[in-house]
């Protein structure tokens, strides 16, 4: 022995025993002869940190965990298939168990500590310990959340474009993991993000149009695997099923150095699913409440002898009526992808996606107001839609990826995606005459049919640096974004005349026949280069700065409001400092842009809307990164907001409105969260917003208004699973929690000459419960039943505003179950 250490140095357990391995040489001993071993080092270890440099090499993670158990005096016990075949980068540091955090990011592995002895594990769905899937081109691992039962994830790249843990990540995040999808029956982005804390779905658009709110402000973006799409919530958006993704990531607050373009919101990242290295086939068929009826099919495994080419297909369809009268939908769904190993340096993945939906019913605005603003109490089944209205949409999505491992520990990549969303509707809305006594109502017809083309482009390179004797990380590349918008416009047409709300015939009104009047064609295209670098001044000390340039241009064809935006900068400043082996505190500054079309005076484009984030916090990892917690407080100026001036005579007679850039709004509060596991049996997912929003300035409305009213204030959000009996256990019991505050929506009367007056509509805090049982009838087959609003909360997901012109009041559902039969061979 030296010092107070015991040099047992690195345990791998085999079928045999416990192998040890002391300078080199291998000892056997039985698992009886270990146990006091283990107990003599657990008495004599006084010293559980070997406070002296580390530096690892790149090599093979077994011959990485042996040199770390060697230098720094730690016993690492695991399973040998546990780390087989995956290799490690270089690393270094004074504190052992950090240099074991950053061996094993990204690989799934976890560690447990006890005294100076290390276990290494991964948790299986069922509690058992198995290895995730995980890809290895060169040095570089890609990790997946799918078989690992975790509720959080190793690394991630969203926030800016660097791979970090959460706890290294200076932003709030939250990762939707596919056991997390699973645990709550989700289907959708909308299930996805109406579970991510801090975000909030509006429906007040209507069904066939939700968008989603954090902080306050409209999130503008999803992307794909990083590369960057456009969603629109003054159109109908196709909303992705997840089937085909292993996660959801939301950065919440400004990620303009990663998107560019948007708002202060947040960023969503859907992440797909990769091909596995060992052949499996899942399959999932449910049925529920409302005739809905579904079936999925996922087949991964290798396509060559030496698996050095894998692919992946996934099919899934579904059908489904609604609480409400004459309402339904349906979806199909087939994804595939492939991926090939050229050499041992280069992957290529090539895939590809189709999904169309069918909505038919009310998906364009919902139920009238009252004349007093307050809601009028319909059934919950109540649709105001007629036969003939319909949603439907096809997306359609084409990528490709090609990944070199350099030396040095350098990585190029090259990405594209291809996304095309056609379009073809027909709905209408509700409008009301309030100034006559009684009311009276007819509908509003919309027909359009939109191709739309958004085009991805990104080359990135990634690597360590050496500077000032320490190592450190930059990332730098360039991005090309393009949006084609093709869209037939066809008039606007009233339809019927003193509709009877509360005795509705959708078979009453015929179908309009509404003539085809222009089209509308348009481009914005972004082009954008970007760095930023993770700086290690010290050990617990990483500082990530970074920057993005962008320029912007928006054309329409055949029309005006053309504009461009030349050398937008883009900021980013991040401090995180290690306070121990489980805590660090971090500040970040973060801004995005928006660009504008509006026109001041002199007829010259405005500049882009500033959006600027102000975030500081701690967070917590724990279990060697399997629990994750935070707690932040941040503040986001808006500013540069458009608003009309007051005196139009110094607007010119060709444009009798013009406006300034002078608007500006605030936005702060906390945000709280916990995800992964509380132990191997017990996952959880929860967080607590409070968020408050104001107008700074503003033509419209006085200082310290609130900006949203109809987004809550406070979000409480839980999910949470638990198996009894441990892995031995057949049954497992999951709850879900959603709590929301007051939300309110104010507009004009409308009544005789009180077009000034304003009417009110509320929706009170409410509380929803959700349940699952899981009851495990083999080793490939499960059951699990699902019911959501477990005690039937009647509640309005989006308000109606405005008693003549918004009639948007859309019920939430009651409650309702789905029972799945879920296989893996």
């Amino acid at each position: 022995m030296s010092g107070n250490t015991i040099p047992l140095l690195l345990a791998s357990q085999g079928e045999e025993g416990i192998k040890l391995s002391k300078d080199k040489k291998n000892i056997w001993l039985s698992v009886r002869q270990w146990s006091w071993r283990a107990a003599l080092t657990m008495v004599l270890s006084t010293q559980a940190l070997a406070q002296q440099p580390i530096d690892i090499p790149a090599q093979s993670l077994a011959d990485a965990l042996n040199e770390l158990g060697e230098e720094a005096g730690l016993q690492i016990i695991y399973d040998a298939n546990l780390v087989a075949g995956i290799n490690s980068k270089a690393v270094q540091g004074t504190v052992p168990t950090e240099v074991l955090r950053q061996l094993l990011d990204g690989t799934g592995v976890r560690y447990a500590i006890s005294g100076n002895s290390v276990t290494l594990i991964a948790q299986g769905n069922d509690g058992a310990i198995s290895l995730p899937p995980v890809k290895i081109a060169g040095d570089s691992i890609s990790t997946t959340t799918e078989g690992t039962g975790s509720y959080t994830t190793g690394t991630m790249s969203t926030a800016t474009k660097l791979d970090l843990t959460l706890r290294e990540t200076p932003q709030a995040v939250t990762v939707i993991t596919r056991q997390r999808m699973e645990d709550e029956g989700i289907i959708d982005l909308v299930d996805a993000i109406k579970s991510t804390p801090g975000v909030f779905v509006n429906i007040t658009d209507g069904a066939g149009r939700p968008t989603f709110l954090s902080r306050g402000f409209y999130a503008e973006n999803v992307t794909y695997d990083g590369a960057v799409t456009q969603w629109q919530g003054t159109t109908p958006n196709a909303v992705a099923n997840l089937a085909m993704f292993d996660r959801v990531e939301v950065v919440r607050g400004a990620t303009g150095l990663t998107q560019g373009a948007g708002n202060p919101s947040a960023a969503i990242n859907l992440v797909r699913k990769r091909p596995t290295a060992e052949f499996q086939t899942l399959f999932d068929v449910g049925v529920g409440r409302w005739n809905n009826y579904s079936g999925m099919i996922d087949v991964s495994g290798p396509v060559t002898k030496d698996s050095s080419a894998r692919a992946r297909i996934v099919g899934y369809a579904d059908t489904k009526e609604s609480f409400r009268d004459n309402d339904g939908s349906e979806t199909n769904l087939i994804y595939g992808i492939v991926e090939t190993d050229i050499g041992k340096d280069t992957l290529l993945t090539v895939g590809a996606h189709v999904q169309k939906d069918q909505i038919e019913g009310m998906w364009w605005g919902g139920l009238p107001v009252d004349p007093d603003g307050g809601h009028l109490d319909l059934p919950r089944s109540t649709s105001l839609a007629s036969d003939w209205e319909y949603l439907d949409y096809e997306t359609a999505s084409l990528f490709a990826n090609l990944e070199h491992q350099l030396a040095n520990d350098w990585t190029i990549k090259l990405s594209t995606l291809f996304l095309t969303l056609d379009t073809d509707l027909l709905g209408a809305y509700l409008v009301t005459d309030v100034s006559v006594d009684p009311v009276t109502r007819r509908q509003r017809a919309w027909h359009s049919e939109t191709e739309r083309t958004q085009k991805n482009y990104e080359l990135t390179a990634s690597g360590p640096f050496s500077l000032l004797g320490r190592d450190h990380e930059l990332v730098f590349g360039a991005t090309r974004n393009q949006l084609d918008d093709d869209e037939d416009k066809f008039s606007l047409a009233y339809v019927g005349t003193d509709l009877d709300i509360y005795n509705w015939d959708s078979s009453s009104l015929p179908r309009p026949d509404l003539p085809y009047s222009r089209t509308v064609k348009s481009t914005a295209t972004q082009d954008s280069a970007y760095v930023t670098t993770r700086l290690n001044p010290t050990d617990p000390l990483k500082v990530i700065l970074g920057m993005r340039l962008d320029w912007y241009e928006y054309d329409i064809e055949d029309g005006d409001g053309d504009y461009k935006i030349d050398d937008q900068v883009t900021n980013y400043a991040g401090v995180i400092y290690d306070l121990n082996q489980q805590h660090s505190i971090y500040a970040s500054y973060t801004d995005i842009f928006e660009p504008q079309s509006s026109e001041d005076a002199n007829g010259n484009t405005l500049e882009p809307v500033v959006g600027e984030n102000y975030e500081m916090g701690i967070k917590g990892e724990y279990f060697g990164g399997s629990l994750n917690t935070s707690a932040a407080i941040y503040k986001i100026y808006q500013t540069n907001r458009a608003r009309s001036v007051a005196d139009t005579s110094l607007c010119s007679p060709e444009a009798p409105t013009c406006y300034e850039a002078s608007g500006e709004i605030s936005s702060e509060g906390v945000d709280l969260e916990v995800q992964g596991a509380l132990s191997d049996y017990w996952e959880i997912g929860a967080g607590y917003t409070y968020n408050e929003t104001e107008y700074v300035k503003d033509s419209t409305f006085a200082s310290g208004t609130i900006y949203k009213p109809e987004v809550p204030k406070q979000l409480f959000k839980l999910t949470t699973s638990y198996t009894p009996a441990g892995k031995s256990g057949r049954w497992r019991f999951g709850t879900s929690l959603n709590w929301q505050d007051k939300i309110y929506r104010d507009g004009r009367s409308w009544a005789g000459d009180k077009t000034t007056d304003t009417v009110r509509n509320e929706q009170d805090a409410y509380f929803l419960v959700d349940m699952m049982a899981q009851y495990k009838i083999n080793s490939h087959l499960k059951l699990q039943l699902n019911i959501d609003n477990l005690f039937d909360k009647e509640y309005y997901s989006g308000l109606g505003a405005d008693p003549q012109y918004a009639p948007r009041d859309y019920y939430g559902e009651p409650r309702n179950f789905k029972l799945h039969l879920t296989g893996i061979f």
